[in-house]
């Protein structure tokens, strides 16, 4: 799905403080982009509702947001305005620019030392085999994203489809990444354990919840942070 042209979004993002309109001048250096240089750096590859609640909750990292379309900053920076307003922040942690993503390394160098990449439900590619090279996960991309990533650095990455989950796992094991979490099976497993004699529905109702306190301001905004967050669920406790 193809978000539609906002003929407002450029000229809000034109007035934004916190958009760069030439990422090319900070090559080697977005850590001087920001009010607190010394702060550690997260990425986020395409962009969504995540990066705004991510930065407010988080003062002491910063982040920078790429994404191609500034139809999609738009909606971004809206929604960062609107995070920080309602904290009563300042919006001096985040930072995003319009880019294509696959040429990020005219952009981003080895010296600016990302410790976190996050991708949320980027565009699968899956209508013809020969577009899965443009997949933000692809090898190709990965080993682009190696080169300033710092040692021990990692990858977050969702998605809500299974053809590019599969892909995925193998894209990273190929590219020297280790898979550290896998969610997906940590809610399965964890649905099993809660709801084991109550069929389909009882899981599915235990995913939903751990799903829904994610989206929740009140509980940590990863699955693994919901699982393993202290005397929620009766399968953690037990293993304690």
């Amino acid at each position: 799905m193809r978000i539609r042209h906002k003929p407002w979004a450029q000229p809000e993002l034109d007035q934004s403080s916190i958009y760069i309109r030439n990422p090319h001048d900070f090559y080697g250096k977005w850590k001087t982009a920001f009010e607190n240089p010394e702060l550690p750096l997260h990425l986020e590859l395409g962009c969504g509702t995540f990066i705004a609640k991510k930065a407010v909750k988080n003062p002491d990292i910063n982040y920078l947001a790429i994404d191609i379309k500034s139809d999609m900053l738009g909606y971004a920076n809206r929604n960062v305005q609107h995070e920080y307003m309602m904290a009563n922040r300042t919006t001096n942690n985040i930072l995003m620019c319009t880019f294509d993503i696959e040429r990020i390394a005219l952009i981003i160098s080895e010296e600016d030392t990302f410790s976190r990449i996050y991708i949320n439900f980027c565009n699968p590619w899956t209508k013809r085999p020969k577009y899965a090279k443009r997949r933000l996960t692809h090898p190709r991309q990965l080993m682009q994203y190696r080169d300033f990533l710092v040692d021990g650095g990692e990858i977050w990455f969702k998605t809500d489809n299974d053809a590019l989950f599969t892909a995925s796992k193998r894209y990273f094991n190929e590219s020297g990444f280790e898979i550290t979490y896998d969610e997906a099976q940590m809610l399965m497993k964890l649905a099993m354990a809660e709801a084991e004699s109550d069929g389909v529905v009882g899981r599915a109702m235990v995913m939903a919840v751990v799903l829904n306190r994610v989206e929740d301001d009140r509980f940590p905004d990863s699955i693994e942070g919901v699982i393993f967050q202290e005397h929620q669920f009766s399968y953690m406790v037990n293993m304690n």
